[in-house]
């Protein structure tokens, strides 16, 4: 526990440390005084803190969550607005897939298939609140201390239900692993685009990639068939020729899953 001096946030919150940032902002180990636990606490930058846009589109990243109550997507604890904007979400302490691959390397299959599965999982909920996160990647995929995997970050994610924003200086998407269709027209994508970005990460985890170069990376993989045949499904630049559904492609990640555990 705490016991510095160091001022709260909103009379409740004192930050600890920096778990790390994106183009926006950063993400702080924080003390949450109110119920004596450790929470993660995303903060918009100096830069955006005054920019309307940015504040529109930090709240909007609050609503969705408010929507989304699923084992598998990190739960919004709370939210405060102007003058200082942050969102407080549940503590995933294990890290991320992108920590993973940084410091051990590729994922086991077997880890692998289950954290994709169970994100997938979370995309399913997701898709049917209208919700397409549109930045499925290692580092917003969170391993809990109870094995189970979370996905995070939905400052990108576009809500059937909430109206258009207009588009920042910063992208909609991670290059590598947002669908072809995305970095023309973000706004119109659908399901679908996410079914390619977790195929893209699933690729990422078993070859120990930060960065995925997919057409050249796919090439050289010497991955077992059954796997390289789901991910060159789930990335076909054609959206009409991925799986058609995030359930679909979780059913064929349960196949192989299957195997896997009869080794």
């Amino acid at each position: 526990m705490p016991t510095d001096a160091t001022p709260l946030l909103a009379d409740r919150y004192r930050i600890e440390r920096e778990l790390g940032h994106g183009g926006m902002g950063s993400v702080y180990l924080a003390w949450d005084t109110a119920t004596e636990e450790y929470v993660a606490l995303k903060r918009l930058a100096p830069a955006f803190a005054a920019n309307p846009a940015a504040l529109a589109r930090f709240e909007r990243e609050a609503a969705i969550l408010r929507g989304l109550e699923h084992p598998f997507i990190v739960r919004l604890l709370d939210f405060r607005g102007e003058p200082d904007a942050f969102l407080v979400m549940e503590l995933v302490a294990g890290g991320s897939f992108h920590d993973w691959i940084a410091t051990r390397g590729p994922v086991p299959a077997s880890l692998a298939l289950a954290g994709i599965h169970q994100v997938g999982e979370a995309l399913v909920a997701a898709h049917a609140a209208g919700v397409v996160h549109r930045d499925v990647k290692p580092a917003n995929i969170l391993i809990g201390r109870d094995g189970a995997c979370r996905l995070g970050d939905f400052g990108v994610a576009r809500a059937a239900a909430l109206p258009a924003l207009t588009r920042m200086g910063t992208g909609l998407g991670t290059v590598g692993f947002m669908a072809p269709e995305q970095s023309t027209s973000a706004r119109e994508v659908d399901a679908r685009a996410d079914v390619y970005s977790l195929g893209v990460t699933l690729f990422a985890l078993l070859e120990g990639r930060i960065e995925v170069d997919l057409a050249r990376d796919l090439a050289a993989s010497r991955l077992p068939d059954l796997l390289l045949r789901i991910v060159f499904r789930a990335t076909s630049a054609d959206p009409a020729r991925r799986h058609p559904t995030m359930a679909r492609l979780l059913a064929a990640i349960a196949e192989t899953e299957v195997l896997f555990a009869r080794g």
